[in-house]
């Protein structure tokens, strides 16, 4: 350890950490993003919208979840599946505009501001919680966690790594179908 005065700071970090997400590509050209709210909006599945924008399943998820989170996607009564299209208004229409003006490049980046940095004992611990039936805010209070966000994005990361079986359980631990664990996703990090 380094010292500094009356304080030790060590030269290198203490616990093994765990990105998550770290294989994903959060950047998507605007006109992309036009496309996918456009999509949304039409009723078309999130499963639909994927495979024609060629993209991975989860980038598409980052997408859908920033957008949701920015207000710029409306929740729709199928959520993830297709669904009636929404009728345009124009408090959504502005929402939209002012959203995708205010970046002055080309491309958008989701989820800049999220905490990807877990210990590898708060990864541990997540797995044995899911796996006993946990909820996503029980599993947040244990690993401490504030953000229920930031253990969507961990369910999110060990499911595609195939660590964890994300489907039954749901936010609230009750068992649903995939799509519904889904939509449930989006409603909690609103």
């Amino acid at each position: 350890m380094k010292q500094r005065g009356k304080y030790k700071k060590p030269q290198h970090r203490t616990k093994a950490m765990y990105i998550v997400l770290e294989h994903m590509d959060f950047d998507w050209e605007i006109d992309d993003v036009r496309i996918v709210i456009e999509m949304w909006d039409e009723g078309h599945s999130l499963a639909f919208i994927t495979a024609f924008m060629d993209r991975d399943e989860l980038e598409m998820l980052a997408l859908i979840f920033e957008l949701h989170y920015r207000g710029v996607l409306r929740e729709r009564s199928s959520g993830v599946f297709s669904s009636k299209p929404l009728g345009k208004t124009l408090s959504h229409t502005s929402r939209v505009t002012a959203t995708l003006t205010g970046i002055e490049e080309e491309v958008f980046t989701v989820m800049t501001k999220e905490n990807f940095i877990f210990t590898q004992d708060q990864v541990v611990k997540f797995d044995e919680l899911w796996n006993s039936g946990a909820s996503l805010d029980e599993i947040a209070k244990k690993i401490k966690r504030r953000k229920i966000k930031d253990v969507v994005h961990l369910m999110l990361d060990r499911s595609f790594n195939e660590k964890i079986n994300a489907v039954p359980i749901a936010i609230d631990g009750r068992f649903l179908s995939d799509g519904d664990f889904v939509g449930t996703c989006l409603k909690s990090i609103s």
